[in-house]
């Protein structure tokens, strides 16, 4: 005899919230494959980083237990699925690159935008020393041809082994930053005078990223001895974003409630073939407006600054959408702070400001130089637009 199945009240709810996940899960994969004409590389990739959060965020709503999702084999197969088409990703041909002139004709400069967490390093140099002259991090990671893999601090490197583009640093009296290279290195160091990278023709661009913005609740315990799933995920998902670095945006608000930002971009393509993904971001007192059908379309990167959570619109360069304010759109603020005006205008650092004093250097976590040995000369800082300046060598 066929008994029928017991639902209990609480089975049943995460029945439901399983159902409804797994519906809402669709929707992003089907419209991220519209978005982006039909490139189920991009669409899978992106959706496994979204998927990895809202799990997390439907998890939450549970009391903290997965069971609701575990017990759906379906969303389970979803998320294997997307993470194998986005493991398996053939190279799509990128738009056309673009550039900012201002820096690629230096042989060194720094340049700092608030509409980026990261900051963007260009160098000649076939030398390039980071999180130098400070206590640097105990542990390196990155991707080897077994797979991602951490080292301590002192450990030999092999530098013809990074099969990615990026470099992960990890400490106790650190955030995690990331490092993303555009050239391969001929050889890696860390030791106690920070990381040291050597390359045939010059660094290139290289881009510093902190990997969870200005969050101080970032558990690394365990990153040193085996690096998680969720950190790699997002390592390489900034990897592709930040190929298209943004530097300058142009603001338009039209009934003092329609917003129309437009941004540039520098591009940058690197040895290892990494897919540009651009990333119009939002100004995130206005992300805080949104509506509910706007943040539908808006990326939440779990990235917090000192303004708001950093969120964007993939796959675009520009966006436009009407925001219910209580007062008119002051277009004098920072990019940063349009929507609340807390700051004017020019604004250039979106959570870590570049120190002038020497080398350019991040509070507490050391300096940038071209040089191993030589002293730093005098520094100019230029400002390219009222969200960006661009630090190099010069009177």
């Amino acid at each position: 005899m066929i008994r029928p199945m017991a639902w209990s009240g609480q089975r049943f709810a995460d029945w439901m919230q399983c159902i409804l996940f797994r519906s809402q899960v669709c929707a992003n994969v089907e419209a991220s494959f519209a978005k982006n004409g039909g490139d189920l590389c991009h669409s899978a990739c992106s959706n496994f980083f979204r998927l990895s959060f809202d799990m997390r965020r439907v998890a939450g709503s549970m009391g903290g237990q997965l069971r609701g999702i575990m017990g759906c084999p379906r969303i389970i197969s979803l998320m294997v699925l997307l993470l194998a088409f986005c493991s398996g990703c053939s190279e799509k041909k990128p738009e056309t690159p673009s550039s900012t002139p201002d820096m690629v004709s230096m042989s060194f400069a720094v340049l700092e935008t608030e509409l980026s967490p990261a900051i963007l390093v260009h160098s000649r140099s076939k030398y390039l020393g980071l999180f130098a002259d400070a206590e640097a991090p105990s542990h390196i990671a990155f991707s080897t041809r077994n797979g991602p893999r951490p080292f301590r601090r002192g450990e030999k490197l092999k530098a013809d082994e990074l099969e990615e583009c990026w470099l992960l640093l990890l400490s106790s009296n650190m955030p995690p930053w990331v490092v993303y290279l555009q050239h391969k290195p001929l050889a890696i160091t860390l030791d106690t005078n920070g990381l040291h990278c050597s390359f045939e023709n010059g660094a290139g661009d290289v881009v510093l990223l902190p990997l969870h913005g200005n969050s101080s609740k970032v558990d690394t315990a365990k990153w040193p001895e085996f690096l998680p799933r969720e950190p790699l995920m997002r390592i390489r998902y900034w990897a592709g974003v930040l190929r298209e670095f943004p530097f300058e945006c142009d603001t338009s608000v039209t009934n003092n409630a329609t917003v129309h930002q437009r941004f540039r971009f520098h591009s940058i393509r690197d040895d290892w073939k990494t897919r540009p993904l651009q990333l119009a971001p939002i100004s995130p007192p206005l992300a805080a407006r949104a509506d509910q059908n706007l943040r539908r379309k808006l990326l939440d990167l779990k990235m917090p600054t000192p303004f708001g959570p950093y969120m964007g619109f993939e796959g675009v360069h520009e966006w436009k959408a009407d925001f219910i304010l209580p007062g008119p759109i002051d277009t004098n603020c920072a990019w940063a702070s349009l929507g609340d005006c807390k700051v004017a205008r020019p604004n250039t650092a979106l959570i870590y400001a570049i120190q002038t004093n020497g080398w350019p250097s991040i509070a507490n976590l050391g300096a940038i130089k071209p040089s191993r040995d030589q002293p730093p000369p005098p520094f100019k800082q230029t400002l390219l637009n009222p969200s960006s300046r661009l630090i190099s060598p010069g009177p």
